[in-house]
Formats: structure tokens, C-alpha cells, sequence
């Protein structure tokens, strides 16, 4: 179920209910005005819907998945392109899905990522980057072509592994949230990337967070902006 609340009139009202009953809702991602919403009743068949919250209140079908004994670890979006990353129990991969939401139809991306505990993303221009706790930094690109998606890997941001909880970039600095227990020194001294980041900042946060959002809000707007709740 989808909540939203405007502080000017400081109540709760329900946006839009759940398409079937015992349908689990995996993944959510905004793009555009548009909510993209990943569903699963098995574990085997992932519909994709899509709702528009300020025209109406219904979720639309566009595409369904087939992934037999995967799970998904992370979204993110290159454009009109839903990049879904999952993995299988007991496997040494992270299988790559492009989903596209214009031509309706999903693709594999060829390359795959080693497993990991860890990965999150974040947007620069028509590019996402894939930061994974084994410390390399990917950059995703959209093409016209099959399977419309690139990937080159870039970096590594440390000298080893370390537990990452979200990044986001925010004047010309990586943000990257990481555990208490990370070790500063790990960064390497040349963490930069040209044009896309000059310098890296770590920020230590509790584990306990669970969720990581993707934007940064100057405070004299977020009385304007409305907040939305899932359950």
C-alpha cells in the first residue's frame, strides 16, 4: 500500500492500493513521475508495474520477469532503462536485467559482477555508478542497441573491502555512507574521477539504517515537498 502526506495538510491519505493479494512488493523506484513498482507471488515470475501518482491511483502492468531461484539485491535506473541486479542462492554472481521502459522488453546484460554483501548506486548526468563493497566502481551507460546497457569498470575507491549503505553525489564530492567500524585510511589518496567527482567523503553510520535516500534536499524546501510511505 502507497501513502502519501502533504504537509500543508498535515494528514496521511492512501495513494494507491495493492494490485492483487499475496503479491510482495520487491523493489520501488521513482523515475521521472512515474513509481516503478517490482512485484512477486513465487519468486519466480517479478511483474512490473508502473503508477503515475499525481494523474491517478492504479498500478499499471508493462512487463513481467522470469528469474528462477534469483533474488533481487539492488535497482537503479539509466534513464527510461530499469537496471535490476540479482543474484542466486549459493551463486558467485551478480546477474545484470535491463529493463525497458519505453520499448517494454527486458534484456541481459552480458557482463556479470562478482558476488558481494554490498552494492549501491548513484547518478551522474545519463550515467549511474555501481559501487560495490568489494571496492570497485562501475560505470553504466545506455546504448541504442541490445543489450542497451555498458558497463566499464573504473576503479577501486580502497585498499580493501568495507560494508557501504548508500552514495549519492553532491558538489562535485562522492558522499558514501559507510559502517562506524570503516577505516578511513582505507580510501585511497587519488580517489577521484574526471568529471564526475573530484574527491570522496566517507560519512559513518549505524547499521541499524535500512534504507538510503537518494537525493539532497536544500531545507528550505522540504516543508514544500510531500513524503511518501510504503507498507
Amino acid at each position: 500500500m502507497l501513502h502519501v502526506f502533504a504537509p500543508q495538510g498535515r494528514e496521511w491519505k492512501t495513494l494507491a492500493e495493492a494490485t492483487q493479494e499475496k503479491v510482495r512488493t520487491v523493489k520501488m523506484l521513482p523515475i521521472g513521475n512515474e513509481l516503478i513498482s517490482i512485484n512477486t507471488s513465487d519468486n519466480i515470475k517479478f511483474t512490473v508495474e508502473s503508477l503515475q501518482p499525481y494523474v491517478d491511483s492504479v498500478w499499471i502492468k508493462i512487463g513481467e520477469l522470469s528469474m528462477l531461484n534469483m533474488e533481487i539485491t539492488y535497482v537503479t535506473n539509466v534513464g527510461s532503462k530499469l537496471i535490476i541486479f540479482w543474484k542466486q542462492a549459493h551463486g558467485s554472481c551478480i546477474t545484470i536485467v535491463c529493463f525497458d521502459l519505453i520499448r517494454l522488453q527486458p534484456y541481459i546484460v552480458p557482463h556479470q559482477l562478482d558476488i558481494c554483501d554490498g552494492l549501491v548506486a548513484f547518478k551522474h548526468a545519463d550515467e549511474a555508478f555501481v559501487l560495490q563493497q568489494s571496492v570497485s566502481l562501475w560505470r553504466m551507460s545506455a546504448q541504442a542497441e541490445a543489450p542497451v546497457i555498458t558497463l566499464k569498470r573504473e576503479m577501486e575507491l580502497w585498499i580493501s573491502q568495507r560494508v557501504v549503505y548508500g552514495a549519492l553525489l553532491f558538489e562535485k564530492n562522492l558522499l558514501v555512507f559507510v559502517d562506524k567500524s570503516s577505516d578511513e585510511s582505507l580510501l585511497r589518496d587519488d580517489a577521484c574521477l574526471d568529471k564526475v567527482f573530484s574527491g570522496v567523503q566517507t560519512l559513518q553510520v549505524s547499521s541499524a539504517a535500512k534504507g538510503f535516500v537518494h537525493a539532497v534536499v536544500h531545507k528550505s524546501l522540504i516543508s514544500k515537498d510531500m513524503v511518501l510511505s510504503f507498507d
